[in-house]
Order: structure tokens, then C-alpha cells, then sequence
């Protein structure tokens, strides 16, 4: 099967382009030919050559009424470059991919298959949305956004978010203490992890509010923040009142692609989300042995299911979340079978292995009943 993969940026700006590389090197090992279109060029341009038949930049994938001659001539021109290609089945990332995939779609021959990594009242009409042949919803949540928003619960499939258990091996003493120092923290005490972008719906002052709620003895315990604010004014101002409300023993680290060794570092990982459709943060942190504990938001609850249910917290709540940390800051002496349980849940439920099976499955029946 020949796949064609739409994508925004090949920078690793979050987890929807971390994911689109592990689908299309997982496909292409599996024996599909996979092509891609891109906006923006970024440092997984590489990787995707590498396991990609073609990797093509284009001008849009959409189209503007502000003016409307030079979007329709940028339009076509990225529409003729997919049926170039001649895909057995387009994949888009984002909804408002969705019109121009569908004409590349109509003369390609190709049905349309939008993958749902979030949700976006006004993204995608009932009309638009029986056109397309098949949505891929990352959680059950994400599902019931779009249901409630006007797509047939037959047309969305749930393929929950999965990570490749090598890639986030699990890590055990000896590993810790080299994780901290490597990072210049103390090997002993208890640490907490953040990483992901700062931005106000990621709760990172939740999370800064409940350390000090903690009032753990600062010469050994930390509080590691590892993520960047955005590039601009907005993004500026909110890092500098995270930066005023943090105690002297947090430790800032910039965004980074290695985040093994901060994951190693830790303790536990904390997910503070405002809302979050399926955080891939979640399932990387638990592979390696390490306890989540997460806002009760969005698709979370479906991760943190069963006996990992008692890690979750009501969103904004700080003095929820310090009693969360509270009750597992000495996790390793009273549950020391705690990170192989971890482990074991990622492995049963959200490997790679099983995403990219779901994906699969969806592109091979669009393309059936095409």
C-alpha cells in the first residue's frame, strides 16, 4: 500500500510529529511505501528521508479568502505534488487539511483518512466529515468531542496513542543516580518531573503551587522543570510567573529532544494539564518505571485506569496534587514493585506496536471499501 502523509512541520514541536515519524518508519518496515508532504522543514527532515520513499515540501495545504488567486494557485500547486505520488490512501493530521486532501483525494482516486489528535469546535462539519473515509481518534474522548460536534460515531475509530518500550526503556537505581548526575542533581531524595511545553493549558503553576504546598527539605528533594515557552511576548510573560512563583530548588532545563535522561532522573512525573487529549508524556514516563501522576482531564483517565487511578487529580487543585505526591514520595521502600507495574501497563495496553496495527487496519479498510 502506498501511503501519503500530511504533516505541518518536520520539527519535533510535539507529540504529533514524534508520532508521525515512529507511523511512517513502523509502516514502511512493514513493507508500505510511504510518502510525505510537509509546510515547514525542521530536524526530523533526516529521519523521514531515511524511511520514506519521497519527502516533499509544499507551498499549503489550505485555502485562504484573503486572497484568493495566490491561495488557489499555492493550493493546486500542493495538490498536484500528492497525485504525483499516486497514494493508495491520504492521511491527514489536522482538520483543516481536510478540504485540500480532499481533491487531491478525488483525482488521485485515494480515500481520505483524518487522524484526530485533538479537539477544535468549527473544525469539521457533518457535510465535510461524511466525504472523508475514515477519522482516527486518539482517545474515547477526543471521539465524543467530534460525535457531539456532528461526525457519526461509525465514521471515528479510537486508536489510543502508543510508544515503543525500547525507545523508553525502563530504568532502575544505578540508572537514576547517573541521570542525576548527569544533570547536576542530587542523587538521593526525591525528584519530580515536568517536561513539555510551557504554555498556560499545561498547568505548570498547579504544579509549582503544590511543591511549596509539599514543604519537602529543599538540600536534597527537587522539583525539575524540563520545556521551553513559546518564542514571542505572550510566551515570555508566562515563563517570567512561572519563574517568579518557583522555590530556589526547582531546576530549569531548556526544551530537549533527550528526554530519557531526565524520565531516568525521576521519581515521579507529573502531568498537570488543563485538558490534554491522549498525553504522550503519560505512557513514556511509565514505560521506563516511573508513576504518573496527572490531572483527571481529557483522555487521561483512560490511561490512568484501573490501580493507576489513584495517582489522578481534579484539574487547577494544588493541594490535590501535593497529596498525591505526599502519599507516593517514598514509593520505592513501600511499593517496590510499583515500576515493573508500570511498565507491565504500558506494555499490555499502548505500545507502538499496537497504535500502528490500529492505524494500519484503518488505512487497509478505507482503502477496501473505497
Amino acid at each position: 500500500m502506498r501511503i501519503l502523509m500530511f504533516d505541518e512541520s518536520l520539527a519535533p514541536l510535539g507529540g504529533v510529529e514524534v508520532q508521525t515519524l515512529f507511523v511512517c518508519r513502523e509502516m514502511a518496515r512493514r513493507g508500505h511505501e510511504i510518502d510525505v508532504v510537509y509546510l515547514q522543514d525542521g530536524e526530523l527532515h533526516s529521519e523521514f528521508q531515511e524511511v520514506c520513499r519521497k519527502v516533499m515540501q509544499v507551498p499549503t495545504f489550505r485555502f485562504s479568502w484573503d486572497c484568493p488567486i495566490r491561495s488557489g494557485l499555492r493550493l493546486m500547486s500542493s495538490i498536484r505534488a500528492v497525485v504525483s505520488s499516486r497514494p493508495d490512501v491520504i492521511c491527514v493530521q489536522r482538520t483543516g487539511e481536510i478540504a485540500g486532501a480532499l481533491v487531491a483525494g478525488r483525482l488521485a482516486r485515494a480515500p481520505v483518512v483524518c487522524h484526530l489528535h485533538g479537539f477544535r469546535s468549527g473544525g469539521c462539519g457533518r457535510r465535510k466529515g461524511s466525504q472523508v473515509a475514515k477519522f482516527i481518534a486518539v482517545s474515547n474522548f477526543v471521539k465524543d468531542k467530534w460525535v457531539a460536534e456532528g461526525l457519526e460515531s461509525e465514521w471515528v475509530e479510537v486508536v489510543h496513542n502508543g510508544v515503543e518500550p525500547t525507545a523508553y526503556p525502563h530504568g532502575g537505581a544505578e540508572v537514576r543516580g547517573a541521570a542525576r548526575r548527569a544533570l547536576g542533581l542530587p542523587e538521593e531524595g526525591f525528584l519530580v518531573l515536568f517536561y513539555g511545553r510551557l504554555e498556560p493549558i499545561k498547568g505548570v503553576e498547579v504544579l509549582l503551587d503544590a511543591w511549596k504546598e509539599l514543604n519537602l527539605d529543599p538540600k536534597e528533594n527537587r522539583l525539575l522543570l524540563v520545556g521551553s515557552a513559546a518564542p514571542d511576548a505572550e510566551g515570555a510573560a508566562y515563563e517570567e510567573s512561572l519563574l517568579r512563583r518557583a522555590s530556589n530548588e526547582c531546576h530549569w532545563l531548556p526544551i530537549r529532544r533527550d528526554v530519557i535522561t531526565p524520565l531516568h532522573a525521576a521519581d515521579v512525573v507529573v502531568v498537570p494539564s488543563k485538558v490534554e487529549a491522549f498525553p504522550r508524556a503519560v505512557i513514556e514516563a511509565m514505560s521506563t518505571g516511573r508513576p504518573v501522576v496527572a490531572a483527571r482531564t481529557g483522555g487521561i483517565p483512560e490511561m490512568l485506569d484501573g490501580e493507576f487511578s489513584r495517582f489522578l487529580f481534579d484539574p487547577g487543585d494544588s493541594a490535590s496534587l501535593a497529596d498525591r505526591l505526599r502519599s507516593i514520595v517514598d514509593w520505592r521502600e513501600r511499593e517496590p514493585t510499583l515500576a515493573e507495574a508500570c511498565t507491565a501497563h504500558v506494555l499490555a495496553h499502548f505500545t507502538g506496536q499496537a497504535m500502528v496495527d490500529g492505524i494500519e487496519k484503518v488505512f487497509q479498510l478505507a482503502v477496501k471499501d473505497h
